[in-house]
């Protein structure tokens, strides 16, 4: 029942190695990541731009998961700590956008985001945790490192374009 340990996961109550080692599961996760993440930005800038920032998001995701695995001499665990991470980024997101979707008018849309992003960090530093085999706080640390990396990366596709 891997949707269900993905919402446990969430909820801190399980581990990525509790999930399937499977690499068809991996790349739909991937996917669904990155249509969250195209959905996501696409409420904000026009559909290319969007597009874009989700494939290098994406792509960033899984550069740094297999470069700190391989690093660690952890690379066994790539594709569990993907689906983890893709899976439960998705899950964040998409439950964002619905809450957001909801609110009054009168309530600012940034506040689901804010708390959004806080649990994500929170819920991305318990996998690397458990992926990386460090502390609690250096996986938090690790997963704002790579919140930080991708806003870099992705900021060129997220501006406005001027008119």
């Amino acid at each position: 029942m891997w949707p269900l340990t993905l919402i446990n996961i969430c909820l801190l109550r399980a581990n990525p190695q509790d999930l399937p080692v499977s690499t068809s599961l991996t790349v739909f996760a991937l996917m669904v990541y990155y249509a969250a993440d195209v959905a996501t930005a696409a409420a904000n800038v026009p559909s290319l731009n969007a597009f874009q920032a989700a494939a290098v998001d994406t792509f960033l995701l899984i550069a740094l998961v297999h470069g700190v695995l391989n690093y660690r001499g952890f690379q066994i665990r790539a594709r569990q700590t993907l689906i983890a991470l893709a899976g439960t980024g998705a899950l964040l997101s998409l439950l964002t956008l619905a809450v957001a979707a909801l609110l009054p008018d009168d309530v600012p849309s940034a506040y689901p985001w804010l708390l959004s992003v806080a649990w994500l960090f929170a819920v991305y530093g318990w996998v690397l945790r458990h992926a990386f085999g460090v502390s609690y706080l250096s996986g938090v640390m690790a997963a704002g490192t790579y919140f930080f990396v991708s806003l870099l990366a992705t900021a060129p596709f997220l501006v406005m374009p001027q008119t």
